[in-house]
């Protein structure tokens, strides 16, 4: 509560990107009021050439949006810290402290604006859609993008359990092929 307290006032950038990954990294670890359970946790990176900020998850899937952004972006989060040139950025930080933490350590940034299309489950299928579009950080500047579709076969309309498999499958695809092909965005 303290720390939460002292971030909106804190006027040095650097001094609350710390504050901000010092509250992740307690709701991470179940403690404070956030109710976090371990998937936002920040890994630091020391050897990472890439800063990568993720959006919030645009669902267009019918479901909740803690249910759905849990899933994507935990296998979002997996694939690109198992890429081993990746530091995730913090999700409340300022443009001015994403380019001196990406200054001081002479990473390329980038913006990953995440989408869930709507399930389609026609002819006795689930297609899966997730949509990444990669964008300059902290500028914004669309660079292209990295979708993936998946279909399962002989699904009963509002299997979740179908559902969350397939997202989190397509999520780390895409994430996966954009960690592997992210220096061709530049």
């Amino acid at each position: 509560g303290c720390l939460k307290s002292h971030e909106g006032r804190e006027s040095n950038d650097g001094v609350k990107v710390a504050i901000t990954r010092a509250i992740e990294a307690i709701s991470a670890a179940g403690g404070g009021d956030s109710g976090g359970g371990g998937d936002d946790k920040i890994k630091n990176n020391p050897s990472a050439k890439y800063y990568i900020s993720l959006s919030t998850v645009a669902n267009s899937t019918g479901r909740s949006q803690p249910e759905v952004e849990a899933v994507v972006l935990r296998a979002i989060k997996k694939k690109l810290e198992d890429a081993g040139t990746i530091q995730i950025a913090p999700s409340k930080e300022t443009a001015d402290a994403a380019r001196d933490t990406m200054k001081k350590r002479k990473m390329s940034g980038f913006y990953l604006a995440i989408a869930v299309d709507r399930f389609d489950y026609s002819n006795g299928n689930l297609r899966v859609k997730v949509k990444i579009g990669v964008f300059t950080y902290p500028g914004k500047s669309l660079l292209g993008n990295v979708d993936k579709t998946l279909t399962k076969e002989g699904v009963s309309s509002g299997d979740k359990s179908s559902e969350d498999q397939m997202l989190e499958m397509a999520a780390g695809l895409a994430s996966e092929q954009f960690a592997q092909n992210a220096s061709a965005f530049l």
